[in-house]
């Protein structure tokens, strides 16, 4: 099984170690896992728990 990452560079935030935009998996088939969007204040920083991550959506 190979496992690609995917991670576009523009129009998007940074992906960061233990975060990234999709996982490509291919071998016998194709598939694509996407993931959400991350509540993201103007500074790009996400808010300590979920409940504020949800007010940022």
């Amino acid at each position: 099984m190979e496992t690609i990452a995917r991670n576009p560079a523009n129009g998007i935030y940074a992906a960061s170690p233990d975060y990234i935009h999709a996982l490509e998996v291919r071998q016998p088939s194709r598939l694509l896992f996407v993931s959400g969007t991350m509540g993201l204040d103007q500074q790009g920083t996400a808010a300590a728990d979920l409940e504020g991550q949800l007010e940022l959506i």
